[in-house]
């Protein structure tokens, strides 16, 4: 106003003319993306409907990609190179873990246990089991029911609490329990191969029934990790289950308790060597109505079953104290009245892992 010597509405005129122009412009805009946008649907709807538009489109495409790369193949192929294949076991960190095994069925993974008798458990539960090895070595559990699990150690929750329900890793029917765990890290257990069609082969292991049967089998075939469900290691007959499972060796005997209070013993490698799962053979002569209460490997003469009745007096079932028997009889009489009630559970031990050799760096020249 001062500059041009004009007054107020005049200046109003010449704003408000330059903010319609300003407006126009993006109005002009919107539109001519507007009138854009529904050019390229329009055309996209004719190749829908036109299956010649659609063969037209690609042949100018496929001729343009040939004209901008026209160059012939500079490289040559000379040969097959052959790829490295991974699994899943290369992706995993490998370090020594312990799992640790309740008899409620609660499993959990520690990087190392100094004392088991520190360990989280539930009221009224305890440790069955503790199994040591590296991450990448695989872990069978074997249930009552003649079902072998078996996951890799790196597959165990790795938790400071109780651990979680071993139904998170597997599928347990009802009422099946996990008796045994064993890792088959080289350092402790070495598990090859198995072959196939051929006869069984060590390691093998021994199983105990309630009902008094007993069977060999290897452990080759529960090497690799299984499915959920598992895979059978014993056919049980009805009424029965596995009371007792352990890695077996040359030399070892068997020693077995019955609720009636007799104690049996016998070479182990007198129970039959099943390629199969199958019901094994007699281990125990049983009477109507009585069941084997408790079972373990011995050793040595110096390795015993400790075994208490019903009115907590002890018994020790040693190869110093009974004479080894056959199998299938009836063995040493105990005591003439009362019942045997179990095995007088022990403290599992933690396994001891060697240390892993480790590999020296080359000297440089």
């Amino acid at each position: 106003m001062k500059r041009f010597k004009i007054d107020e509405e005049q200046v109003e005129a010449i704003l408000e003319l330059k903010l319609y122009r300003l407006a126009k412009l993006e109005i002009l805009l919107i539109q001519k993306e507007l009138g854009e946008k529904r050019a390229e649907a329009d055309r996209l709807e004719r190749l829908l409907k036109g299956q010649a538009a659609r063969w037209k489109l690609i042949r100018a495409e496929l001729l343009e990609l040939a004209n901008e790369y026209a160059a012939r193949r500079r490289t040559r192929v000379v040969a097959n190179v052959d790829e490295p294949a991974f699994q899943a076991a290369d992706f995993i960190v490998e370090e020594d873990t312990v799992a640790v095994l309740t008899a409620q069925g609660w499993l959990k993974r520690q990087r190392e246990v100094k004392d088991l008798g520190a360990t989280r458990l539930r009221e009224g539960d305890r440790v069955i089991d503790v199994a040591a090895g590296s991450t990448k070595a695989s872990v069978a559990f074997f249930s009552n029911q003649g079902v072998c699990y078996v996951c890799r150690m790196v597959d165990i929750p790795q938790v400071t609490g109780y651990g979680n329900p071993v139904q998170t890793l597997f599928k347990l029917d009802d009422g099946e329990k996990l008796v045994r765990m064993l890792c088959f890290d080289p350092r402790l257990l070495e598990v090859p191969e198995a072959r196939e069609d051929g006869e069984p082969e060590p390691p093998f292991a021994l199983a105990v029934t309630r009902l008094g049967q007993s069977l060999r089998f290897s452990l080759r075939q529960h090497r690799e990790p299984s499915t959920k469900t598992g895979r059978k290691y014993a056919r049980l007959a009805e009424g029965d289950q596995v009371i007792y499972i352990d890695l077996v060796k040359t030399g070892d005997h068997v020693a077995a308790t019955s609720e009636s209070g007799h104690a049996l013993l016998c070479r182990a490698d007198e129970v039959a060597l099943l390629s199969s799962a199958g019901k094994g053979v007699m281990l125990m002569k049983l009477d109507a109505g009585d069941v084997v209460v408790a079972a373990k490997l011995l050793r040595g003469k110096s390795d015993q079953l400790l075994v208490e009745n019903e009115k907590g007096t002890q018994f020790e079932i040693t190869l110093r104290r009974y004479a080894a028997t056959t199998r299938a009889g009836k063995g040493h009489a105990l005591f003439k009245r009362g019942k045997l009630v179990g095995k007088v559970e022990q403290e599992p031990e933690v396994p001891v892992l060697e240390a892993k050799p480790q590999s020296r760096a080359p000297k440089p020249n």
